[in-house]
């Protein structure tokens, strides 16, 4: 698996990943996991082939970096964590759907002809807005694919499956889990609590369709 990482170190990739792989061992969670990095780092590879998952530092160093760590280490999935910020700053031009839609449509054909990629995105401004009594923002519980930041097509047309999380404006562990667009003949939706020590989401409720 190669993780391609736009936020934060990639100490944290790792941190949170142990924190989960470790969570019976270490109950105390991320915070733990933290203090025994160093410890935890050696037992990872020493338990597991270290080579198995290996993240990367991905901000803006483009389509062609991705390529070439594909060519190189032929991985069975590939997670692009917040891909947009994974375009190269000459690629970023006046217009943003259209080197989105480049980049997305480049990411598909390197997907069919490799391995599955996991993109992630942010949702955009349609998903919350500012209530003037409350004087905050809300969130919408179940964001649709319209609500992609920068985007009413470009990413939507070449994505395969989409899923979209959405927040709870009453409990901010709550999240909203849905896919939009699917190959699937039948969609998921469900309710999820976020574990933070575990980095985990925990399942609470199936929502059901009639449709």
């Amino acid at each position: 698996i190669l993780f391609f990482n736009t936020e934060g170190p990639l100490s944290e990739v790792f941190g949170r990943m142990w924190s989960n792989l470790y969570q019976e061992a270490i109950p105390e969670g991320y915070t733990q996991i933290v203090r025994q990095q160093e410890r935890l780092q050696k037992h990872f590879n020493k338990s597991f082939n270290k080579d198995l998952f290996m993240a990367f530092t991905g901000n803006d160093m483009g389509l062609n970096y991705i390529r070439m760590k594909i060519k190189k280490y032929r991985p069975c999935l590939v997670i692009l964590d917040m891909a947009p910020a994974i375009m190269t700053s000459s690629s970023k031009g006046t217009n943003e759907t259209g080197d989105l839609k480049t980049f997305f449509n480049s990411l598909r054909r390197l997907s069919s002809e490799n391995c599955p990629i996991i993109a992630t995105v942010q949702a955009g401004a349609g998903a919350k807005w500012w209530d003037k009594d409350l004087q905050k923002y809300l969130y919408k519980q179940w964001p649709t694919d319209d609500d992609i930041y920068g985007s009413k097509t470009a990413v939507q047309g070449a994505a395969e499956t989409i899923i979209t999380i959405g927040r709870d404006n009453e409990h901010p562990f709550t999240r909203y889990i849905q896919t939009t667009k699917k190959k699937a003949l039948q969609s998921a939706k469900f309710i999820c609590e976020i574990e933070e020590k575990y980095s985990n989401y925990k399942l609470v409720d199936v929502v059901r369709s009639h449709t």
